[in-house]
């Protein structure tokens, strides 16, 4: 049986999530971050060689003949790269992956959970595939991540360049090897739809920083709502309220991104946007006792 992603909102006592962040200036860390992952995986899509960013001193790894090489479909998919953009991060989304077929990659990882993020520079790539034909799905551990996905419809409502999708699933035990395979959806509309990637990150996270532990009630102090291990989560906002944007290199070490308020509050209704920020006090002293120091930058806090 399938099994849809809920969107769920993770971290009620932190913000919101993100849902596209592009375009934005990366400022790089000054400091070693808190936390260390067991996995940090970045897959280059339809490149061949690894490339450095700069940013977070990290290297992708191109996926044409390599160990992160699709492991079905590799033959009947093509990569191709992005019309030259001076706004793209040249690192995650200039080249792709682009299948009328199915294809599959399979990481191996440890158990635990982890986060999911997908890149899509949603351009055509030549005549023959034309932005408007991607419509595809996604799914990863028994999960469909997305459905029927139109990505150049999606990057036109939101008004942006790219799409940046990220997911929270649990690896058990017995589970070490994670596929995520991308499926064209044909239609009569769209008999030639293909699927494509630009970039594919895996990062572990510390257990139970979104899903509940065994022991827990749930989310929050007085809200019983367990989120369980057999369950997958979508990043839906990420935002460091009343602050400014905080990049993947300034997170704890999970590298997420943080939407800021203070460049352009599109949050809060107009009128009370005047009223409803307090200045910053950066003098106040963080005490986490009952919540872990990696849980978000203390520029959130």
């Amino acid at each position: 049986m399938k099994k849809n992603v809920p969107i769920l909102i993770t971290q009620l006592y932190l913000s919101l999530f993100p849902h596209i962040i592009t375009g934005l200036l990366v400022v790089a860390r000054d400091s070693p971050p808190i936390y260390t992952p067991v996995e940090d995986i970045t897959v280059k899509c339809g490149y061949s060689g690894n490339l450095l960013n700069e940013y977070d001193e990290r290297y992708w790894h191109g996926d044409i003949n390599s160990n992160f090489s699709p492991i079905t479909g590799s033959d009947t998919s093509m990569f191709r790269e992005a019309p030259h953009s001076y706004t793209v991060h040249q690192v995650s989304y200039t080249t792709a992956r682009l299948s009328r077929s199915e294809f599959t990659y399979s990481f191996k990882l440890t158990s635990g959970q982890k986060f999911i993020r997908l890149y899509f520079n949603p351009v055509s790539y030549g005549p023959d595939f034309d932005r408007s034909k991607a419509l595809f799905s996604v799914k990863a551990s028994g999960f469909t991540l997305l459905h029927d996905f139109n990505t150049s419809v999606t990057a036109d409502a939101y008004g942006t360049e790219t799409i940046y999708r990220e997911f929270c699933l649990n690896m058990e035990s017995s589970e070490q090897s994670l596929n995520i395979t991308f499926t064209p959806s044909p239609s009569l509309a769209s008999p030639d739809a293909y699927a494509f990637i630009n970039g594919i990150e895996i990062v572990s996270m510390p257990t139970n920083l979104y899903f509940t532990a065994a022991q827990g009630h749930g989310v929050g102090d007085n809200i019983n709502f367990r989120i369980k291990n057999n369950s997958a989560l979508e990043t839906v906002y990420r935002i460091n309220v009343g602050g400014k944007s905080l990049f993947f290199s300034e997170d704890t070490g999970m590298y997420r991104n943080w939407e800021g308020e203070q460049e352009e509050p599109k949050y809060l209704d107009h009128l009370s946007v005047e009223f409803s920020v307090l200045p910053q006090n950066t003098s106040i002293e963080l005490n986490f006792e009952r919540i872990t120091e990696y849980s978000a930058p203390k520029e959130v806090y």
